[in-house]
């Protein structure tokens, strides 16, 4: 039995992008194609098997959904995977909503405030948002490589029936019921005029496990070092296109770049939510962008290597208060300057190609670039001057 039947399909990759362009995407990218025609052969795919984790075998495909992915389930197969985002409403309402109400502070908390999302299900309005961002920036990323980036590529977007939603939002006032907090800020996200929808995305790479999701330091230094090198040269062809991966309100509800959505296998991410286009923000917003990148770079790398978070500030340890060489330093600062160096090679690399940054993004990537990333105090380290500001390009 397909469940997605009840649904109304609202949104479909072949009515919203250029007839041509999509053409030749799916002649230059297979991936595309052949996840196309699994789902027109076999849609009842797109829907989860459980809400609760699992992986199966069917045939030459791998259905899964990890641990820690609470509203995606994946269906994997050797050239490409189909990630559906929400479909969980759709599959034990009674189980959905006992796993709601069975909740813990934590995760009620972490849905509505950090991220500031509904918890365990997608609403509507954050699917077309989503997939139209991801359609945006591919498109300009084709346009300028001619090739795909290593990103979700949007194909579908479903509403689910107001029954399901109805049994998600009573749900949701029950667990919540007597915390006015929380009440009030998921209210704007569940009115009767959004609801539930299913967002479906594929890419040619397996998007699991996250570097998040693996507690352990990565097997060595040559893997260590290609991992750095695909994770800056996505960020840097992004940036190539005008885009950072993080916005202003990435501080406080999460980044593309944060460790919980960057791929560990490839270091490329799956959260386009936050990508920001430079003509979007206003110019004194655009250095914060810069440490921002640096600093959720960073602590996915410490963890990376470490298996563990860094539990430390990354902006702390260059108060004016705070004293030079510190420990937060010694760990911040090899993978900050490992960073700067990764993106002037590739500033280099592209460059013979015939790629080149917006000035201001080439200003604040590589003019002063410490100046813009830790404030105006002079970066030291171990009591002498780690890059002078004369070595910056």
């Amino acid at each position: 039995m397909n469940l997605l039947g009840a649904c109304d399909q609202t949104w479909n990759i072949t009515a919203n992008l250029e007839q041509a362009t999509l053409e030749r995407i799916r002649a230059t990218h297979p991936y595309v194609n052949d996840a196309i025609a699994l789902i027109e052969k076999q849609p009842q795919l797109l829907v989860a098997t459980s809400i609760q984790s699992y992986e199966q075998h069917v045939g030459d495909l791998t259905l899964c959904k990890p641990e820690g992915h609470a509203r995606a389930h994946y269906v994997c197969c050797d050239t490409f995977t189909i990630a559906v985002k929400g479909s969980e409403i759709l599959v034990d309402s009674d189980a959905l909503s006992k796993r709601i109400a069975n909740a813990n502070e934590s995760q009620l908390h972490w849905f509505i405030l950090v991220e500031g999302i509904a918890p365990f299900a997608h609403v509507y309005s954050e699917c077309i948002d989503e997939c139209e961002k991801a359609l945006q920036v591919q498109k300009m990323h084709f346009d300028r490589f001619g090739h795909l980036a290593s990103l979700p590529f949007p194909l579908l977007v479903f509403r689910v029936p107001n029954k399901h939603w109805q049994a998600y939002e009573h749900a949701i006032a029950a667990r919540l019921k007597g915390s006015k907090y929380l009440e009030q800020k998921l209210e704007k996200n569940l009115s009767t005029e959004d609801g539930i929808g299913i967002y479906v995305y594929c890419m040619e790479e397996r998007p699991v496990p996250r570097v998040a999701h693996v507690a352990a330091p990565v097997e060595s230094a040559s893997t260590l070092e290609a991992f750095v090198f695909r994770h800056a040269r996505q960020v840097f062809k992004l940036l190539l296109c005008g885009y950072f991966a993080v916005n202003p309100g990435s501080s406080h509800k999460g980044s593309a770049l944060q460790f919980q959505n960057v791929i560990r296998a490839t270091g490329s991410f799956v959260d386009v939510d936050t990508l920001t286009h430079v003509n979007d923000v206003k110019s004194e917003i655009l250095p914060d962008l810069v440490r921002m990148t640096y600093e959720n770079m960073t602590y996915t790398i410490f963890y990376l290597i470490h298996g563990e978070r860094l539990n430390s500030s990354f902006l702390a340890c260059y108060h004016e208060k705070a004293n030079v060489g510190t420990q937060s330093q010694q760990l911040h600062l090899p993978i900050v300057l490992a960073l700067f160096k990764t993106f002037q090679h590739l500033r280099t690399e592209f460059h013979a190609q015939g790629y080149k940054l917006l000035p201001i993004l080439d200003t604040l990537m590589f003019g002063n670039t410490f100046d813009h990333l830790i404030g105006t105090r002079e970066l030291w380290f171990s009591g002498s001057r780690l890059i002078p500001k004369a070595a910056a390009p």
